[in-house]
């Protein structure tokens, strides 16, 4: 009996748990917002025009930025809506080079456009002020594009490596290595690595025998502030529908990564058919830093939110109260983003 309470928190202490974690999220965003990654984006984006990889077509125009503002509009088309695991948009049809593209692209403040060198010839080079620069004190380094081509003709990204410069010291990095399967197009294993100094993202997924596993985290230097791990597993290769899974997720304080929330779930196969299904086959369970059981997510048919915290002592509360506060204190941490 003893060991069974010492097990759980009360109502209370898991509500303030809980509170702790919504201003957590908030924190996490005031941080992303201190990058200089940001100062660099807001600069690039404000010079009103941005450059077009083209080496016979070298003058930005509307149309191309319309298309997609930002320096990397060659990388988005080619990165982010050739990714069958992202998107189902298919328009890698033509393959893409990137020394196609290669050059320098410098940004001239008194013609207010851009000038072409063609060196380097392997890599694309963009200089541009940041916010409030008077001269161009950032460099855009994209030096490594490989593709692969599927079984249905579509080019997809196998490794991209890019770098932004800030007074020649490091500010962000993108590191991605990929391999399909070239019949789905669906990815069977991604290395993922984002920088936007101070804060890290990794991505690890692996998908093979319609078993999906993949190993995220964030960190702010050295110390972690999020993480998760899970295991999802399908009916076919080609990702149509769940059959099951598990996983952790863990939430830590921005500044002493401290573990603030631990989140444990776990479903079978037929648990979103209705309420009854989901409360049996499928378990949220949330823990304190001490490993102390808070409370756990049902299925309610009677709430208006429709799931409900059920706490160690019977009391409820709406996931939606937690999700509002939640929305509340991301708005206001991205009113001046």
């Amino acid at each position: 009996m003893m060991m069974l309470f010492s097990c759980k928190v009360s109502t209370e202490k898991g509500k303030e748990k809980l509170d702790d974690a919504v201003t957590n999220m908030s924190n996490q965003i005031e941080m992303m917002k201190d990058t200089e990654m940001r100062n660099a984006v807001e600069g690039l984006f404000g010079l009103g025009s941005t450059p077009d990889f083209s080496k016979d077509n070298f003058s930005a125009t509307p149309q191309n930025i319309q298309k997609i503002i930002g320096v990397g509009y060659a990388m988005k088309e080619t990165f982010v809506n050739k990714y069958s695991f992202f998107s189902t948009q298919k328009i890698g049809d033509e393959q893409f080079s990137l020394t196609q593209h290669a050059g320098t692209y410098t940004w001239n403040k008194t013609t207010e456009d851009w000038d072409f060198q063609s060196t380097p010839t392997d890599k694309v080079v963009v200089l541009f002020p940041s916010k409030n620069s008077s001269s161009n004190d950032c460099r855009f380094e994209w030096s490594k594009y490989q593709e692969v081509k599927s079984t249905d003709g579509f080019y997809l990204p196998t490794v991209i490596y890019a770098e932004l410069f800030k007074d020649d010291k490091t500010i962000a990095v993108v590191d991605v290595e990929v391999e399909y399967n070239l019949a789905t197009e669906i990815p069977k294993m991604v290395k993922f690595y984002l920088e936007l100094t101070p804060v890290k993202f990794k991505l690890d997924y692996t998908f093979e025998n319609k078993i999906a596993k993949f190993s995220a985290s964030v960190k702010k230097g050295s110390k972690k502030i999020n993480e998760i791990d899970a295991e999802i597993t399908f009916t076919n290769e080609e990702m149509y529908d769940v059959v099951s899974g598990s996983g952790t997720y863990k939430m830590y304080d921005v500044e002493k990564s401290r573990l603030i929330l631990k989140i444990v779930f776990e479903f079978e196969d037929g648990f979103d058919k209705d309420c009854a299904s989901f409360n049996e086959l499928a378990s949220i369970k949330l823990y304190t830093s001490s490993n102390r059981l808070i409370g756990e997510i049902q299925c309610d048919d009677n709430d208006e939110c429709g799931m409900i915290i059920v706490f160690n002592d019977g009391q409820t509360k709406d996931v939606c109260y937690y999700f509002d506060k939640m929305e509340r204190e991301i708005e206001n941490a991205l009113d001046d983003f």
